[in-house]
């Protein structure tokens, strides 16, 4: 006969306790309960960005990012759009800090960035931005 440790004791009672209640006042803790720091960085290719003067008058400091895979992309198989929270495209992941990230994504980690610092440099936009695992 096994004999169960004082923790799995615990957490057996919270999963009876959690099927009693049909299913409600479960807390499972997540590995870590804040993102995690990854990459400070920028936003390339902003100037190939139709409308992007208008996107860039819709961010300010702290505005999330969202990111998304570009495998098609015939110049860099581990492209990463950077897209706003509309769904706009902003950019990309710059290139020299790409590859360990698309890999991530690819192996179905959760990543987003974070606006931190906004520059107009003539035409040019300048989009700084932290990167954050969500684990």
């Amino acid at each position: 006969m096994y004999q169960l440790t004082r923790l799995a004791r615990k957490q057996l009672g919270s999963l009876v306790q959690f099927i009693k209640d049909g299913g409600d006042n479960l807390e499972v803790p997540k590995p870590f309960e804040q993102p995690i720091f990854l990459l400070d960085t920028r936003i390339a290719k902003t100037q190939y960005v139709e409308g992007i003067d208008k996107r860039v008058h819709d961010l300010f400091v702290g505005t999330r990012l969202r990111f998304q895979r570009d495998v098609d992309n015939r110049f860099d198989k581990m492209a990463i759009r950077v897209l706003d929270s509309g769904g706009y495209r902003l950019g990309y992941v710059p290139a020299d800090c790409n590859e360990i990230l698309a890999r991530m994504m690819d192996g179905g980690k959760l990543l987003f960035g974070e606006v931190t610092e906004l520059e107009l440099l003539g035409e040019h936009k300048r989009i700084s931005m932290k990167v954050f695992l969500d684990d």
